[in-house]
């Protein structure tokens, strides 16, 4: 990639239907209201509190629109997020 030079590739073996996504609490911030708004949503979440990590499954049946909100008001409370795996269009 041209950010940082390397090479990445991939081979789909089975496809998937859900994303997940990783939190990352860097601040003093509650994170519970978040993860509980993911799982109103249809999401699962699982955390190692210990670490200030989270991870988020995202089933394909939500909808983009309320999940872009909710990433985006994650991003905005200041949490740190990754998507290493993403199967949404």
């Amino acid at each position: 990639d041209s950010v940082n030079g390397h090479i990445f590739e991939f081979t789909v073996l089975e496809p998937a239907t859900h994303s997940l996504v990783w939190i990352l609490n860097n601040t003093k911030a509650d994170i519970e209201p978040t993860l509980a708004r993911f799982r109103e949503l249809g999401c699962s979440t699982e955390g190692l509190e210990r670490f200030s990590l989270y991870s988020v499954d995202v089933p394909d049946q939500i909808p983009d629109s309320a999940l872009n909100a909710l990433l985006d008001a994650t991003e905005l409370a200041g949490f740190d997020l990754a998507f290493p795996v993403w199967r949404r269009a």
